[in-house]
């Protein structure tokens, strides 16, 4: 049912803007920033998963394009894209934008090598050597990264050999993540504090705020409530899916 309304809401949005002259959207442009293990750019991942499944409930063309978080993040904001996943709930964008329900939870943990005492808090890291993967962001770029010895590395997979090596004194990861590398080297299961993420923020799609946007974010929004009420959504996601999800559409304006 909420299948069917999500084909006549973007096929009421397409003819709305015929009739008014305009000229829809051919194919709707998604920038994807990867996540990895979860959203990686050959399609594979619980969140590529997802995204293909929310594609298919749309009646109109899509194209995905891939690249990490800040050149995703820029890819919206300057208009060569139409949708920017997943995005934070509560971030704010350089453009207008209208946001989908929350899909997902994100959470990252301080990670100490393996038999240490974990920390808790990032004014706990100074002083020490932390590895960071580049292009991602993270609350150590700012003020909160000060007296910290940022090693910047080009993937998690590396950050963790070097922690387990003893190469780096903490990483700040996703425990999913890490936990999928884990069980592909496999490696030692690093130490952290499970009940005190350093960062625990909702997921959702972010769309231009224009007619055809809107009308997105409205069907994206059924289809994801869809799959949280038969249990999809938990299913792909595991513990990062988001099983009580508001009804109401995240906007700038609730920003």
């Amino acid at each position: 049912m909420l299948k069917a309304v999500t084909h006549l809401l973007l096929a009421t949005c397409l003819l709305a803007q015929a009739a008014h002259g305009a000229t829809p959207t051919e194919r709707v442009r998604f920038s994807a920033m990867l996540e990895p293990v979860f959203m990686e750019a050959d399609g594979t991942g619980a969140l590529n998963e997802l995204h293909s499944k929310l594609l298919s409930a749309l009646p109109i063309a899509t194209e995905t394009h891939y690249a990490p978080p800040m050149r995703a993040d820029h890819n919206f904001n300057a208009g060569t894209a139409d949708a920017l996943v997943p995005d934070f709930c509560n971030a704010a964008l350089k453009r207008p934008y209208v946001r989908s329900v929350p899909f997902a939870r994100i959470q990252r943990h301080i990670f100490t090598p393996p038999g240490s005492a974990p920390l808790t808090d990032l004014d706990q890291l100074k002083g020490l050597r932390v590895g960071l993967v580049r292009g991602y962001s993270y609350a150590l770029q700012g003020p909160a990264g000060e007296g910290v010895q940022l090693v910047w590395l080009p993937s998690q997979r590396q950050a963790l050999r070097m922690l387990v090596n003893g190469r780096l004194d903490a990483i700040v990861a996703n425990a999913q993540e890490l936990g999928a590398i884990i069980n592909a080297e496999p490696l030692a299961w690093p130490s952290f504090e499970p009940k005190a993420p350093v960062l625990d923020r909702a997921l959702c799609y972010a769309f231009a705020d224009n007619q055809q946007g809107r009308q997105l974010a409205q069907a994206i929004s059924a289809e994801i409530l869809r799959l949280r009420d038969n249990g999809e959504l938990a299913r792909l996601l595991g513990p990062s899916a988001l099983v009580k999800l508001p009804l109401s559409n995240h906007s700038k304006e609730q920003q």
